[in-house]
């Protein structure tokens, strides 16, 4: 296939940043105040390179703000699940995720995809795909094959593969459920993340520029994503330490803007649903 005419997938986390468990609550507030703004900004660049994608939705966030969530339909970009709470799932039992997923259904309809809060499947808890496949999702998106301070699955596949709970790191054929792993590029051994959040404020656009086109020339789809309050200019101030002030506040705002809208620009994008991996 044309590199050219692959459809890539520039996706939204819509949630609230981790903020110390000591923040204030009107920070908190704060911060929640500002989803709107924020949803606006992130719609009006996709509608002006004509792109629909995909926003993976925190269920507690669009149970609280149902008008935010209707926009996005409204918008044609598709829905997906970000788990009900932005909250780590590796010490997740798979009882409590069965009610999870059921939660998800209620709370955001029919929905065909799914990422773990901060990327937290594992092989440890890998009946997360065995419980999503039975509440009919068509895919995931929770792989990094990138080693990090907060995540990671070093060794997985880079393009989109066939999962399977057995082994979430490799191929499994006989699988009709997808991954799509958050792009990354290959330094000798080693992988980076390239493809979001953090990373993507971080790195040369040159850098995450070349890692779409090596994975598109390698005739797979680079799937990135970013937060919704990565493109504010007015986040509320939060007394943290500098670890995470870095990791929250870094490259924000309009800058990081400009460097979606250079990206939806120069390649293809497109909803996950309408991937080709999931006909």
């Amino acid at each position: 296939m044309n590199p050219e005419r692959i459809v890539n997938h520039f996706t939204i986390d819509f949630e609230l940043p981790n903020l110390p468990q000591e923040a204030p609550l009107v920070k908190r507030e704060r911060f929640e105040e500002r989803l709107e703004s924020q949803l606006d900004a992130l719609l009006k660049a996709f509608d002006k390179h004509n792109v629909t994608t995909t926003f993976f939705v925190v269920g507690e966030l669009a149970a609280r703000h149902p008008v935010l969530f209707e926009k996005i339909k409204e918008e044609n970009h598709e829905i997906a699940s970000h788990a009900i709470t932005h909250k780590e799932l590796s010490e997740v039992k798979e009882e409590e995720f069965r009610k999870e997923a059921m939660k998800i259904k209620k709370l955001l309809g029919r929905v065909k995809g799914f990422r773990a809060p901060i990327f937290s499947l594992s092989q440890k808890n890998s009946f997360i795909i065995d419980v999503l496949k039975k509440n009919r999702f068509l895919y995931d998106s929770s792989i990094v094959p990138s080693v990090t301070t907060e995540y990671g699955a070093f060794g997985a596949p880079f393009k989109p593969y066939r999962i399977s709970s057995a082994n979430i790191f490799k191929e499994h054929a006989t699988s009709k459920f997808i991954e799509f792993p958050i792009l990354t590029i290959g330094f000798g051994p080693f992988r980076i993340p390239a493809g979001g959040g953090f990373f993507l404020r971080l790195l040369p656009i040159e850098l995450t520029e070349l890692a779409i086109k090596k994975m598109n020339h390698g005739g797979a789809p680079a799937t990135l994503y970013a937060h919704n309050w990565e493109f504010d200019s007015k986040l509320p101030g939060v007394e943290m330490n500098f670890y995470r002030k870095t990791v929250v506040y870094y490259g924000t705002g309009g800058l990081n803007l400009k460097r979606l809208e250079r990206l939806l620009k120069g390649f293809k994008f497109g909803r996950m649903d309408e991937s080709p991996y999931l006909k």
